[in-house]
């Protein structure tokens, strides 16, 4: 495919923009700054902005600070007490003021008003706007924007031809950032922020990059694939385990070994669903707070097709077992910190080659799991992705006639939001609708 070559028009544009950036910084600044690949050009390191903010007669403290690194309460993963308690009451530390504390509550506390990716995009599109309000001198007009400034930035987007998804995350950038300061935001009236992204899309929406859902017969191939590699094994599992579980490549990244619980429902006496399992996820991205989710897969009438098998083949021959001091029973909403990632990274020791490792993979690593997966089985992935699991597992139900209050109960879905915490099923058997769709 043929790379999209921007008009002159618009490199121009960027290059004028950049001339203005450096110029502002000064010779000194200006020969250390650099770039982020945005089509708007962006600086990545805003702290040479300080003096220029300061001569603006700005707040550096709130037009400079980065809200988007992931607190030490959020990177324990569920295990916060000890993390709490060492923020605390550090040692040595003289005793706590009211001043003290309500510091540590907004260093650790409040940025977790919105999720940690969600801030590392309104980090991006807020340095984005620093720059540009740098190459314009306009520094003092920012923080509060008001609605002229928006719309001069707005058009300058469209000039530079920016997607309309790249126009979003700047806009959720500044409005992010006017929230946490208790400042009022440049698109505050009811309605108004989708009349403004509608008003935009009109003319500059485009369609996505096709991509395939992973439907049952590319799970049949994945499952029944023979190979003496534990690393395409893996692959593979992963491709299938996320689409009969309708996972997010962030959750299959995320579960552990002691996240599969064998006979789940058979241990409540449901007798019929013996040879099963559910699988623990301790959070979605709808389920901040954690109070996890269960899917269902059951065994299958034919061997070869029978997910809950191969797992317990695969975790047995890769030595991915539960630790004898696991706490997932006790703690099901935090993350174990001695047992092994489900679907490691490939092991990089030369004397091990093939083998896995202990390391938990990120989500991209794990989406490049199910592409591989895919191409083990001779599938063109070139329009697949790790997001083509979930598609699967929800296309797939949804053309077997899965009722969608069942269907978002197994891919956790947030339709149905609010009447989703009241539901409790008497029996388990229709959560096992989703895995019977594929017809293993």
């Amino acid at each position: 495919m043929a790379e999209f070559i921007l008009p002159d028009s618009v490199l121009l544009l960027q290059a004028h923009l950049k001339a203005e950036i450096l110029l502002a910084l000064g010779p000194a600044l200006g020969s250390q700054a650099t770039w982020s690949k945005a089509r708007v050009p962006t600086l990545t390191d805003v702290s040479s902005l300080l003096a220029l903010v300061q001569n603006a007669g700005a707040d550096p403290a709130q037009l400079l600070r980065d809200l988007s690194p992931i607190t030490a309460l959020e990177q324990s993963q569920g295990n916060w007490e000890d993390v709490m308690a060492a923020l605390a009451t550090p040692s040595g530390a003289a005793p706590a003021t009211v001043s003290s504390m309500a510091a540590l509550f907004d260093l650790h506390v409040r940025p977790s008003a919105t999720g940690h990716k969600t801030r590392v995009k309104a980090w991006l599109g807020w340095r984005a706007v620093l720059s540009w309000a740098t190459a314009h001198g306009c520094l003092d007009l920012i923080l509060p924007m008001d609605r002229k400034t928006l719309q001069g930035l707005l058009w300058e987007l469209l000039q530079l031809q920016c997607s309309l998804p790249v126009i979003k995350g700047i806009i959720n950038g500044i409005q992010s950032r006017h929230h946490f300061f208790g400042l009022k935001a440049p698109i505050s009236a009811m309605g108004e922020y989708s009349a403004l992204t509608f008003t935009l899309s009109r003319f500059q929406g485009r369609q996505r990059k096709m991509t395939f859902p992973i439907h049952r017969d590319l799970v049949k191939r994945l499952l029944q694939i023979s190979t003496p590699s534990l690393v395409v094994w893996r692959d593979c599992l992963a491709g299938a385990s996320c689409s009969i579980f309708c996972l997010r490549p962030s959750e299959g990244a995320a579960a552990q070994v002691c996240d599969v619980w064998w006979d789940f429902d058979t241990l409540a006496g449901y007798v019929q669903f013996e040879g099963g399992m559910a699988l623990n996820v301790p959070t979605r991205k709808n389920d901040q707070a954690r109070r996890g989710h269960h899917p269902r897969a059951g065994r299958a009438q034919d061997p070869a097709l029978d997910l809950v098998w191969q797992l317990r083949n695969y975790m047995n021959r890769a030595g991915l077992l539960q630790h004898a001091a696991c706490t997932k029973r006790a703690r099901p909403h935090a993350r174990c910190a001695v047992c092994p990632p489900l679907f490691p990274l490939t092991a990089t020791s030369r004397q091990h080659p093939g083998s896995l490792s202990t390391k938990a993979p990120g989500p991209t690593a794990f989406s490049r799991m199910i592409v591989r997966g895919l191409q083990a089985t001779g599938v063109d992935t070139t329009s697949f992705s790790g997001a083509c699991a979930r598609s699967g597992g929800l296309s797939t139900a949804i053309e077997a006639g899965v009722p969608e209050v069942i269907l978002w109960m197994q891919s956790g879905h947030s339709q149905h939001k609010s009447a989703r915490s009241y539901v409790t099923l008497n029996s388990p058997t229709l959560l096992y609708d989703t895995w019977a769709a594929f017809r293993l």
